[in-house]
């Protein structure tokens, strides 16, 4: 071989040489870390959503103790005569047209009681005083569904159709 082959030989080795080292070592090398870095701002994202989760469930369970510790007792009066007694409390007891328990549902460990009631010719400031009353009580008193409409003939007097529940360990 001749200087200028050997030349090319020696030029296209070395080219051949940077290309191999070029696909195993540093193209492998530089797409690894791009790849890492991807994965490591998806870790740093799902670390954030992770520690709003606990945020989250921390603050249920807050809620649900005290929750808890506003369910009625067992054994202790039921929620129609509750609902019963908040009615003439707040003085609308003559307004009360129907109340009528409806059937209980079990969920995990507790059981819901609710009872449906409607009342008429009742003006809304007492329907707010009987609100905040159920509001008031010791026993957590849940406001399922509440539907209210003004009487036709006199549209200061309401027609309320409302449920109510709480729950019960069970």
């Amino acid at each position: 071989m001749n200087s200028r082959e050997r030349a090319m030989v020696v030029g296209g080795g070395a080219l051949a040489l940077v290309i191999l080292f070029w696909a195993m070592v540093i193209d492998p090398t530089v797409k690894g870390r791009s790849e890492l870095a991807s994965r490591i701002e998806t870790k740093k994202k799902e670390i954030v959503e992770v520690r709003e989760l606990a945020r989250k469930i921390s603050l249920s369970r807050i809620k649900f103790g005290a929750l808890e510790r506003r369910m009625p007792e067992p054994g202790g009066s039921s929620l129609l005569s509750t609902m019963e007694t908040i009615a003439t409390e707040s003085g609308i007891k003559d307004g009360v047209a129907s109340m009528e328990p409806q059937p209980q549902v079990e969920v995990e460990g507790y059981s819901e009681n609710s009872v449906a009631m409607r009342m008429e010719k009742i003006r809304l400031k007492e329907l707010v005083g009987f609100l905040n009353e159920v509001g008031r009580r010791k026993s957590y008193i849940r406001v399922k569904r509440l539907s209210i409409k003004p009487l036709y003939e006199d549209p200061d007097l309401l027609e309320v159709k409302l449920t109510v529940s709480w729950y019960e360990r069970g």
